[in-house]
């Protein structure tokens, strides 16, 4: 249906287009209809009247009309400008284009996937060739399923985003295939002041190389990087300029060793997931409250400079019971929620075991350091494992009043 209808709006355009005339008045003037100022979104939108059988809505101004046009998902916008004059210049500044295989109504019936892309690649190349290329605020595109086909090529993509691209811009959002990061992003569209705007930056599945005339992304909040190929001094240049930063994921890029965090004060929440080539991460953001990792236990952890996190979940295999005893309560005195996942802890055959009713005094006796501020802890796969015995025994020590639900 949403296929159906950009369709009908783009060939409602090119007809409106084609029959448009001026018609002037007996004294040679223009009438005072079609001298009134335009703006951008109403270009090659003035002789409505007659040519559009539709609901004109209620008498509002241009503006609101545009602010509820663009608060539209992009297959009801498109609906909407199909049958209604006032939605339908608005159409050409839309704001929010979102391109997925879920936004066009690609998922919902069993197509082949070679029809699907073809499919894809036509409907974007008709929305972007209508839009005036003002305006735009979030441009996504979501080409998981589609990328490397014959349908899309990288020349496709670079068109798609020289026109969605401009200053202005808010949120982008550029997810290729995860096989491998082939797509050279063209690090000039965000250049000359163009990324200054920038919020919310997304690549997946792609090379980026940002150079010096990129600068500081100044406005950027959130930076995701998933399966991306990029230098380490790369990206320890790009995100030292990125003042603004809160939020910061880093998913899957094994080309970087040692992963340095600057000292970016907003910086709050930090992710970095299954970066195998990963040796050190260093990380100086003294108001860093939450921290993700999912990596060899090896990696090592310099948290000097952001001893106030709160919120702090490990991924490992082994070794996980051993490195809470030891090297936590040191390195996170402020630590409130502590989560651990680990798929060997409690599977080796080798592991002491003891009975959780004999007598404790065998157990090894840990630092004396207090967890003051741990409010929950809860263990799943509870066994009786020596380590684990003497983890929740450490924890219960050292904690008042907490709860340990054991399961």
């Amino acid at each position: 249906m949403g296929m159906l209808n950009l369709n009908q709006l783009i060939s409602l355009q090119r007809q409106r287009r084609g029959s448009r005339q001026i018609q002037a008045r007996g004294d040679g003037s223009t009438s005072l209809r079609l001298k009134r100022k335009r703006s951008p979104c109403q270009k090659d939108d003035n002789s409505l009247d007659g040519e559009i059988k539709g609901y004109s809505g209620p008498d509002l101004p241009e503006d609101i009309w545009c602010h509820i046009h663009s608060l539209m998902p992009l297959r009801d916008a498109a609906q909407a400008a199909c049958v209604s004059r006032s939605f339908l210049g608005s159409w050409r500044c839309y704001p929010n284009l979102a391109f997925s295989e879920k936004t066009l109504g690609l998922n919902e019936n069993a197509r082949r996937n070679d029809r699907k892309s073809r499919d894809f690649a036509s409907t974007v190349y008709r929305v972007l060739k209508n839009h005036s290329g003002i305006g735009v605020k979030t441009f996504k595109l979501d080409v998981f399923s589609f990328y490397n086909s014959h349908e899309i090529s990288d020349a496709d993509l670079e068109n798609w985003l020289q026109i969605a691209i401009k200053p202005g811009i808010e949120e982008l959002y550029l997810s290729l295939s995860l096989r491998i990061a082939t797509y050279n992003f063209p690090c000039s569209l965000l250049s000359d002041g163009t990324g200054d705007s920038l919020r919310y930056l997304h690549f997946g599945s792609c090379i980026f190389h940002p150079t010096v005339r990129l600068g500081c992304l100044r406005s950027l909040t959130r930076l995701d990087l998933c399966t991306v190929c990029i230098a380490e001094d790369e990206l320890e240049c790009l995100i030292s300029g990125c003042f603004a930063l809160e939020r910061f994921d880093l998913k899957l890029c094994d080309g970087i060793i040692c992963l340095k965090i600057p000292c970016l004060q907003q910086l709050s929440h930090l992710e970095v997931l299954t970066c195998f080539g990963l040796h050190a991460v260093e990380i100086k953001a003294p108001n860093l409250s939450s921290f993700r990792f999912a990596g060899d236990l090896n990696v090592q952890l310099s948290l000097l400079g952001a001893s106030r996190i709160k919120k702090y979940q490990r991924f490992c295999s082994g070794g996980t019971v051993f490195y809470a005893r030891t090297e936590l309560p040191s390195s996170m005195p402020n630590l409130e929620t502590l989560t651990l996942y680990s798929d060997a802890e409690v599977r080796s055959e080798g592991m002491e075991r003891i009975s959780l009713l004999e007598e404790p005094s065998n157990l090894r006796k840990l630092s004396d350091h207090h967890h003051k501020k741990l409010k929950r802890v809860q263990m799943t796969n509870f066994s009786s494992v020596k380590a684990l015995v003497e983890l929740t025994c450490h924890i219960l020590d050292s904690t008042v009043g907490l709860p340990i639900p054991l399961s």
